[in-house]
């Protein structure tokens, strides 16, 4: 399951998406070392997305 925002850019049956106990991440290809994003909703009060870069550094971002 993915959504329009990358379908431009790569087929979108290698987008993925896995649960994890703190974030829900979003991979290339299936593949944790191929992450593209973060999605941390655990905490109501620290929403926030994590962008990787190149490097695989994470940018976090609050939300809202």
């Amino acid at each position: 399951m993915s959504g329009p925002i990358l379908r431009s850019v790569v087929h979108v049956d290698r987008i993925a998406i896995r649960g994890a106990a703190s974030y829900c991440a979003i991979l290339f290809d299936d593949n944790n070392r191929k992450p593209i994003c973060r999605l941390r909703f655990k905490n109501e009060n620290r929403l926030a997305i994590g962008v990787f870069d190149e490097k695989k550094e994470e940018d976090r971002r609050p939300l809202g």
